[in-house]
């Protein structure tokens, strides 16, 4: 169901994907990557910058399988932890951008509703976002895969359930974001700027500052 311009969602709360949603780091990702994998001998090229935006809001294992294919699960894992070593430094040294809108917008919503945010990130990943971005303290819980090992749709209703939410919606970039907010039973707005494609929603935005016109 799509909803037209004149309609609002009604619903106590708003949760966030981050990566394609509220900020874009896939340029220091793709420098910290490369500069790991420079440390292994590897029959793989560096990655691109189009390379690692495929991988953005996938799991740690997922992204794994896409880019080092021809690695066992053991090798792959450590040459990954080496790579978000270097891409968190690279973070923290070039820092992520906000997508536009989102500084402006962010703090409207919260004087609305109370936000979150589900991501699946690692821990490390979120700590980097809650450090460079100021914004971030808007959010009163962030939850993400690395930390839980749930699935996107489980870390919602985890969220849900910690803040005794009964009704909220998800807003994100890509189909993970759309199984996770079915998962939960909660709408879905995508956000059509980022990364990813959605086919189900109740509501599509262009632009972050859509979302005003929402709720």
């Amino acid at each position: 169901m799509n909803l037209n311009k004149h309609q609002k969602l009604k619903v106590e709360a708003l949760i966030f994907d981050l990566d394609g949603t509220l900020w874009d780091t896939v340029k220091a990702c793709t420098q910290g990557w490369n500069r790991a994998l420079k440390q292994f001998q590897l029959p793989y090229p560096e990655a691109s910058e189009q390379e690692l935006s495929q991988c953005m809001g996938k799991t740690a294992d997922e992204i794994r399988t896409m880019l080092l294919p021809d690695l066992s699960e053991h090798e792959g894992t450590q040459i990954m932890a080496e790579c978000f070593q270097e891409e968190l430094a690279a973070i923290r040294e070039l820092g992520g951008q906000l997508y536009p809108g989102v500084n402006e917008t962010l703090p409207q919503l919260a004087k609305q509703y109370p936000l979150y945010l589900v991501s699946n990130c690692d821990p490390a990943y979120l700590d980097a976002f809650r450090q460079s971005m100021p914004i971030s303290r808007l959010f009163r819980d962030m939850e993400c895969h690395g930390a839980t090992g749930l699935s996107k749709g489980e870390n919602i209703c985890l969220i849900m359930e910690r803040n005794q939410l009964k009704s909220a919606v998800y807003i994100g970039d890509t189909i993970g974001d759309q199984e996770g907010a079915e998962f939960a039973y909660i709408p879905f707005i995508y956000a059509a700027y980022g990364f990813g494609e959605a086919h189900s929603y109740h509501a599509r935005i262009e632009s972050f500052s859509e979302l005003l016109k929402l709720f």
